[in-house]
């Protein structure tokens, strides 16, 4: 059932994102048309990955916490958090001055460029966890079983930068993404 968002609510949820859950939500917004796409149904990809079930739960525990959904079952949760969400996009959102290019509303971007996309913006994450752990390995003697660990970790997210790259690879069709 449909709940009214009260707006403390939405500027709740507006703070809670900050800035980059707020890009992340339009981004999917401005590709997909909405804020809880499924990706990968359209594809031959064995895994979807469901927004609603991801983000969309991260999202419902805030909403839990906020103090304004105290009433609110499980399922007023499920139903709203998109609507929610949505709302919270557009609280101070700044009007765009130029229209957009006749390509970009005309073909918007397809799943593969989504994917391509948060591949990018995971692989700069996973850097600063790199440069987090190599400050630890580097700053301290670590012994035994924790310097092992801290390197294994180390050596997973440098694994995982390049794992995000061939993906993005394999979406170009096999062309590497970095310049020879």
């Amino acid at each position: 059932m449909k709940k009214t968002l009260t707006p403390e609510l939405v500027a709740y949820l507006h703070d809670w994102l900050g800035p980059r859950g707020l890009a992340f939500f339009r981004r999917l917004r401005r590709w997909t048309g909405e804020v809880s796409p499924v990706f990968g149904m359209k594809s031959n990809r064995p895994i979807p990955h469901p927004v609603h079930l991801r983000e969309g739960m991260t999202v419902r525990n805030a909403m839990r916490r906020s103090g304004h959904c105290e009433s609110w079952t499980d399922h007023d949760l499920d139903d709203n958090w998109a609507d929610a969400v949505t709302a919270a996009l557009d609280t101070g959102e700044q009007p765009m001055t130029d229209p957009p290019a006749a390509a970009e509303v005309a073909t918007p971007p397809t799943g593969d460029q989504v994917v391509k996309e948060l591949c990018f913006e995971g692989r700069k994450e996973i850097e600063k966890l790199k440069d987090f752990v190599g400050v630890l390995r580097g700053g301290h003697v670590l012994k035994g079983e924790i310097g092992a660990n801290v390197t294994l970790a180390y050596r997973h997210l440098e694994d995982a930068r390049m794992r995000l790259g061939k993906a993005v690879q394999a979406i170009d069709g096999g062309e590497s993404c970095y310049p020879r």
